[in-house]
């Protein structure tokens, strides 16, 4: 994995957090304007090691990527309506195709499109056979797959590491209430700094961690199951196939995942 200077910018940032919650701790640092709201030192241990360990293992952009996703996605349309959308907006490059193959993909080409779209006029502009544009385009789903669950992979090292990050909040906590064990002051500190810590963590992880794991896993597979359906109707549009057979087949692909996904819950 190349690092780059972001990468070490917020690692920097966030051993600096790690460093001011560990000094808050055991008192050679203190930050009084918010001692009466927060536990500094905890949110400062959890946030500062969670982020430190994501930023040294991954891209600093994957990294942004992954916790823009934890503002919330409005959608009003139903379930239905929204599989009916997407095949009736692949139906329309189909018929692009059949009027004007040239013109359509012209179009796809020097217009908005992007992505996937982009990739399968580019295989439709050479002498590619159908088999040929099956296997090039799977493995272009693959790749963006597997390009799309890196946030995930992100979400989930945060989610396994606060709760790490916590206990070892805890053993701070632990090592200034011995310290400390005839001052009241203090042992009510180190108390504080066990219990927060842990808290913080396990709420860190129940409440943002693994409900944005599983909205990126799902927007992965959204992913890859409208890609995969542009790429059939595209195969069954180069064998001739009428309108309705290639809706149908679509709607089957949409059913199926239906199906997987109500036996998975």
């Amino acid at each position: 994995m190349k690092r780059t200077i972001w990468n070490y910018l917020f690692m920097s940032l966030a051993m600096g957090l790690f460093a001011i919650g560990s000094l808050d701790a055991f008192g050679t640092f203190r930050i009084d304007a918010l001692q009466n709201v927060l536990n500094l030192p905890s949110l400062f241990v959890i946030i500062g090691g969670s982020f430190f360990q994501v930023y040294a293992a991954f891209p600093a952009n994957v990294v942004t990527k992954a916790i823009t996703e934890l503002k919330p996605t409005l959608s009003f349309q139903s379930i239905r309506s929204r599989e009916e959308q997407l095949i009736e907006h692949v139906m329309e490059l189909v018929r692009g195709l059949r009027v004007d193959r040239h013109d359509t993909i012209s179009r796809l080409m020097d217009g908005r499109s992007k992505g996937f779209r982009l990739y399968l006029a580019e295989l439709l502009s050479t002498n590619y056979g159908p088999e040929e544009i099956r296997v090039l385009g799977f493995h272009k789903i693959h790749t963006l797959r597997q390009s799309e669950l890196g946030p995930m992979k992100v979400v989930n090292v945060l989610a396994s590491s606060s709760p790490a990050y916590g206990m070892l909040g805890t053993l701070m906590g632990l090592i200034v209430m011995l310290g400390n064990f005839e001052d009241a002051t203090g042992l009510a500190s180190g108390l504080a700094l066990a219990l927060m810590t842990t808290f913080y963590g396990l709420l860190m992880t129940q409440f943002f961690w693994q409900p944005l794991s599983k909205k990126l896993l799902h927007k992965a597979m959204e992913g890859q199951l409208r890609r995969e359906i542009e790429l059939e109707a595209i195969l069954l549009t180069m064998e001739n196939k009428p309108e309705l057979y290639i809706i149908d087949q679509l709607s089957s692909m949409l059913q199926a995942r239906d199906g997987a996904s109500t036996m998975n819950k």
